[in-house]
């Protein structure tokens, strides 16, 4: 799934009242958001903890070459970007196909068949994630996020294993010691 250029995860959510868009894609797409008609609470999201809906978005998405524009509530969540409930199968008259796990739409006179992520295109997220970049792509991803986390290292290379904190130069301990 895209939407401006971006890459999201769609979940299609048969079970779901309502098409939900994360808090998270709204900010980073700098999409608009909207005041709720009738704002609500829920609870499923985390046990004992209730989340108040009080905005919508228009997102406009891509999946292949399906386009759509659906109203979405606004919401935290990092199961996906983009839920896909019951209100978008009905108003698209979308029709399921539970054996093939596919999803079947008619738009603009052309029929849209949704397929399942292939396994291989499904990438192992990882909370903590650890990268390797160049000088200006970190830059670049410094501009992007204001919670940005780094370290920065340079020739000569320093290789940490099983070592003493002794072992480790003076300069890297005081920098440890901050954190």
């Amino acid at each position: 799934c895209k939407t401006k250029d971006r890459v999201c995860k769609v979940i299609v959510d048969s079970g779901s009242t309502d098409n939900l868009v994360s808090t998270e894609m709204v900010e980073k797409s700098e999409l608009d958001t909207i005041e709720h008609p009738s704002p609500y609470r829920v609870s499923w999201l985390q046990k004992g903890h209730q989340v108040n809906v009080t905005k919508q978005c228009l997102v406009e998405f891509k999946i292949r070459g399906y386009k759509d524009e659906i109203l979405c509530d606004v919401i935290p969540m990092d199961v996906c970007h983009l839920l896909l409930g019951r209100p978008w199968k009905y108003d698209r008259n979308v029709i399921h196909d539970g054996r093939k796990n596919t999803y079947t739409l008619e738009k603009n006179g052309r029929t849209h068949m949704l397929l399942p992520i292939k396994d291989k295109e499904v990438k192992l997220e990882v909370s903590n994630t650890v990268l390797l970049m160049s000088g200006k792509e970190l830059l670049k991803e410094v501009k992007k996020k204001e919670d940005t986390q780094f370290i920065v290292v340079r020739k000569p290379r320093i290789v940490l294993t099983s070592t003493r904190v002794d072992d480790v130069p003076e300069e890297i301990q005081k920098l440890l010691e901050e954190f």
